[in-house]
């Protein structure tokens, strides 16, 4: 049993997830500079500054969850499927045209790219939603 909830992206909450994903990527950030040159060793050391990098999307990541969690209370399935098919073609298109010119650089950028415009998408899913429901716009 799952009771409908449409107030859960309130400020209050929004800002809980900010905060969140800020302390997270902060946390990781930490953990980056202390252990991993003590793990990535040789070749593998100048990975650390792609991993700080990549870490930029722990800050984005708990807004994704939250829209999501709005996107299933609200059974907005077939909107979601969607919406990940056209992320899923702009990441393979990306895929193809970055990596082979940029190598792991590029599949960095892919990968955090790719976050952003999930949040995008269902940040803009999440308004047309909102927009239905009120009939504004």
């Amino acid at each position: 049993y799952c009771k409908k909830n449409t107030n859960i992206l309130n400020k209050r909450t929004l800002s809980i997830y900010f905060i969140l994903g800020v302390c997270l990527y902060l946390l990781f950030l930490v953990v980056v500079d202390l252990i991993f040159p003590f793990i990535l060793v040789g070749d593998y050391y100048q990975s650390i500054e792609l991993i700080r990098i990549l870490c930029i999307s722990l800050v984005i990541e708990p807004f994704a969850i939250i829209l999501l969690q709005h996107i299933t209370f609200n059974s907005l399935v077939k909107e979601y499927t969607l919406s990940i098919n056209i992320v899923l073609i702009i990441q393979v298109f990306l895929y193809f045209t970055l990596v082979p010119q940029y190598g792991i650089k590029g599949l960095i950028f892919v990968n955090l790219a790719m976050v952003f415009i999930r949040a995008l998408m269902n940040t803009l899913l999440v308004r047309n939603s909102y927009l239905n429901k009120f009939k504004i716009g």
